[in-house]
Formats: structure tokens, sequence, C-alpha cells
């Protein structure tokens, strides 16, 4: 006598009944579920995003969240987010400044190349002095 053992409604193949036994999810209800783990979910979590393979895939480190591999939304503590490339370095490049309150590397006022905040007297250095007439 051969057992078939019912996997949960989200599971395509599974080591047991339950909803946390998957090893595939499947189409149910007009939902494709992503395996996380061993659980299928409707979505991937923040820390997580949805690879080629319909599983979820943590972050990669030093993302916080993010949209795939390469597409930081946020950055872990001590790291801070590039805007302009969604990237997340310990150091913020020159023209920008860790603002630790978001873990964002912010601008410098436009008179700054390099700076420690926002405003023009936070320039650590002077870019090119014109003067008007």
């Amino acid at each position: 006598m051969v057992l078939y053992l019912r996997c949960h409604n989200y599971c395509l193949n599974c080591t047991g009944a339950t909803a946390s036994s998957c090893n595939a999810c499947t189409n149910y209800g007009g939902v494709n579920y992503l395996l996380t783990g061993t659980t299928c979910a409707a979505t991937c979590n923040s820390t997580s995003y949805n690879d080629t393979a319909n599983t979820c895939a943590n972050c990669p480190s030093p993302c916080k969240t993010c949209t795939n591999a390469t597409f930081c939304l946020s950055c872990l503590s001590g790291f801070y987010l590039v805007s302009s490339d969604n990237t997340c370095p310990s150091t913020c490049p020159s023209g920008y400044w860790p603002n630790s309150s978001g873990n964002t590397c912010d601008l410098c006022n436009s008179a700054c190349p390099t700076c420690t905040g926002g405003l023009i007297s936070q320039c650590t250095s002077c870019g090119n002095v014109s003067s008007v007439i």
C-alpha cells in the first residue's frame, strides 16, 4: 500500500501537511505563492525579495531592505544609503555627509565638495569660488 502525502494548499511539494513544510509553492486562488524558508507566502517580508526562482531571498548585507540583490532601500546600522545608486557604503562619497538619523548619505550644500552636514556652515572644503560683479 502506497500512502500519498497531501500538502498544504499553498505548497507544490512538501515534507508534511502544514503550511510550514513546503519545498516549493504553487499558484493558489490567483496568488503566486513564494517560498520563504519552508513556508509559502503571498509576498516576501521587507528584508527579502522575490528572486527569479519564486523564492524569497534575503537582502544582501549591508542592505536592511531591498527590491533585489543590487538595489537597497535602507541600510543596516553603520551603513548609509546613497540614493543615486541605492548602495550602502560604510562611508559616504565626496559631496555627501552621513546622516545617522535615517542612515542616508545626504547631499552637501552646493558650495561644498565635502561637509559634515547640509548647511553651508558645515562645509569642510570649498568649491570653485566665483564672484558676481
